[in-house]
């Protein structure tokens, strides 16, 4: 099967982040020495050349790869907010890479995970949601231990056991949500559940359940959030940052897609099960972030509480509930 090269002009952004990497990369292992801020600006070169070709691309709303990748205002909107988080954080960290002489690693990390991120907000199949997933995530695990100290290394395995257990989660409820609808594509379930709510039953909302615990764990709500604040404290803090804003922003975007999309038949159920979840969160994340005495793990539970205000705009069921969010 030929792909038209009209779906390759969907994910320019993308695919320049990528490049962007691999020639960091590639600067970094075979050039004599690492010259950090030659990588700082091939980096932010990268990454300003995409926020460009996102801008430019502002055109009408269109998908590709039949139908797993969406290009609209949302999709847009989201990778401005993720690009622009990842300039910052290249910024933040000059003179830590400086001092450490681990530019390249950390640079074309970052951009991956980056690009992970940007796939997960313009996925419009729970598959291509998975993969930009794991790829923000195979990089969060090691850019959190990037730091050679024992704490830095904890909050590597800690995030990678905990990370590993919640994909398993999360890949099981595409499991049966394929098992119940066969297709992964977000509108094709939601029509199938709107034109056959005899399909609506348990498996469903099992594969539903799955993939909320799963994208619970990655927004740090309640009760997947014990990862948070040793992970937070153990990172180095651009990745902290990073971690706290882009990655959020992209598990929100997920979550967003999933729920207001494929599963919006369901919503009278998952409401109710958010808005509890959300309530729990913004208590717990505001009331633990009071006794913390590290101001890291202070950071990490007021993200938490952060989760949880988001979660209302979900659970609002509106236009304005996600323009909100």
């Amino acid at each position: 099967m030929v792909i038209p090269i009209l779906d390759f002009s969907l994910i320019v952004p993308e695919i320049i982040v990528v490049i962007t990497a691999l020639v960091v990369l590639m600067v970094a292992v075979f050039a004599r020495g690492q010259n950090t801020t030659l990588l700082i600006v091939l980096t932010l070169v990268g990454l300003v050349a995409a926020l460009i070709a996102t801008v430019s691309g502002w055109v009408g709303d269109a998908t590709g790869f039949n139908g797993m990748v969406v290009d609209d205002q949302f999709s847009r909107f989201l990778r401005l907010i993720l690009l622009g988080i990842a300039t910052l954080i290249v910024l933040l960290a000059h003179q830590d890479l400086e001092e450490k002489k681990r530019a390249g690693e950390y640079l074309s990390l970052l951009l991956f995970a980056t690009f992970g991120m940007m796939i997960m907000v313009s996925g419009a199949d729970l598959l291509m949601i998975f993969l930009g997933l794991e790829t923000m995530s195979i990089c969060l695990y090691v850019l959190a231990g990037f730091q050679k100290q024992i704490k830095s290394n904890e909050a590597s395995f800690k995030y990678f056991i905990l990370g590993a257990f919640s994909t398993g989660f999360f890949l099981y409820g595409i499991a049966l949500t394929f098992g119940v609808t066969g297709t992964t594509q977000l509108a094709t379930i939601h029509q199938t559940f709107s034109e056959n709510p005899a399909s609506m039953g348990m498996l469903a909302y099992a594969g539903l359940g799955l993939i909320l615990i799963g994208l619970g764990f990655k927004i740090a709500a309640v009760p997947f959030h014990f990862w948070s604040p040793d992970v937070y404290d153990g990172a180095p803090t651009s990745i902290t940052a990073f971690m706290a804003t882009a990655s959020k922003a992209a598990a929100f975007a997920a979550l967003l897609r999933i729920l207001t999309g494929a599963f919006f038949e369901l919503n009278l159920d998952w409401a109710q099960v958010l808005w509890v979840v959300s309530v729990i969160t913004m208590t717990v994340g505001n009331l633990v972030a009071i006794a913390q005495t590290n101001i890291k793990r202070m950071l990490a539970y007021s993200s938490i509480a952060h989760a949880g205000y988001l979660l209302v705009g979900l659970v609002a069921l509106d236009a304005q509930g996600a323009s909100a969010i």
